[in-house]
């Protein structure tokens, strides 16, 4: 019976102590809510402006070299900057330049598989024929297109460490290019 006043007390105690956990932790809840759609809002402005970006450019590319473009290829590029991107932020073990471009030139050559079927095959557009070059497959892909794939990735990958660095102010990601060092003899 002695101690009963601060059992009293400690119930108290605990009481506020409850009662301040709750509100911290949906203080917390809130600010975790906050963060998330600013991720998500992050997130979308970077994935239109990689969109923007690879269209543009891409189309520009189409027009210097063919002389004309169609939209589809603007959809296209655009796409392809979004996966590089992603490729980029994602494959963070990939250290290696030319590793990242064989994995962006690989996708590239399948979007434009799958956007060929769609434009040429099925609806007819004619946009491009490759079925002139040697080792094509239905006309839409060949070897020689993801030689320029290859190389244009290079680009892709330096475009969009370029528009993370400048527009959405990220630290700068190391690439790995290998130098091969000659053995004395």
């Amino acid at each position: 019976m002695k101690f009963a006043p601060y059992s009293h007390n400690f119930e108290a105690l605990f009481h506020d102590f409850s009662e301040n956990r709750l509100r911290f932790s949906a203080q917390i809840k809130s600010i975790n809510v906050f963060v998330r759609e600013e991720k998500l809002k992050t997130a979308i402005m970077k994935s239109l402006t990689m969109w923007s970006v690879g269209a543009f450019t891409y189309g520009l590319i189409e027009i210097s070299m063919r002389g004309y473009t169609h939209i589809s290829m603007g959809v296209l590029g655009g796409i392809c900057l979004i996966i590089i991107d992603i490729i980029c932020e994602k494959a963070d073990k990939i250290r290696y330049m030319y590793m990242k471009m064989l994995i962006c030139a690989v996708i590239i050559t399948a979007l434009e598989f799958v956007t060929g079927i769609i434009v040429n095959v099925w609806l007819e557009l004619e946009v491009w024929d490759y079925s002139e070059l040697p080792l094509d497959i239905c006309g839409q892909v060949c070897p020689l297109y993801f030689g320029i794939w290859y190389i244009l990735s290079f680009f892709g990958v330096a475009m969009s460490l370029i528009v993370r660095q400048l527009i959405f102010k990220e630290e700068k990601i190391k690439l790995r290019i290998p130098v091969f060092k000659r053995k004395s003899v």
